[in-house]
């Protein structure tokens, strides 16, 4: 809903912030909302595989997604300026969460299974021993 209205307001809100020389940036504020949107709806997402003890899919979503917004960058920038740029930054979002989604896939249809998460002791999670006295 954020989105939408950032999406229709930018205009207005580049004119009341920036001011009328800047408006010629509301295609570019408009292509990342696009990017903004997709990573909140992939951010909360994002730590699933490392919370079971699997970060290597994070790490190696991000490196992928990096090669790829480089690529773009270097492609597009030249012709495009900061729409380019823009449009790189989408790029490198909608990369990330292909390259994540299958680890995401496989931590959720696991979350029965108790093998993918690793074993510890209560005391290993909480080592400081709490006070059970209250008096």
């Amino acid at each position: 809903m954020g989105g939408l209205i950032l999406w229709f307001g930018a205009e207005l809100i580049i004119r009341v912030v920036f001011g009328e020389e800047f408006l010629h940036a509301k295609d570019v504020v408009r292509i990342l909302i696009i990017s903004s949107c997709l990573m909140l709806t992939m951010y909360p997402l994002y730590s699933l595989p490392a919370a079971v003890g699997k970060a290597g899919p994070a790490l190696k979503a991000v490196i992928g997604a990096i090669i790829v917004q480089v690529i773009m960058i270097y492609l597009l920038v030249p012709k495009q300026g900061a729409l380019g740029a823009a449009w790189a930054n989408v790029a490198y979002v909608v990369t990330w969460a292909l390259l994540l989604l299958p680890s995401i896939v496989h931590v959720l249809s696991n979350t029965g299974s108790t093998s993918m998460i690793p074993k510890a002791e209560p005391e290993e999670l909480f080592p400081m021993k709490a006070e059970t006295d209250i008096s």
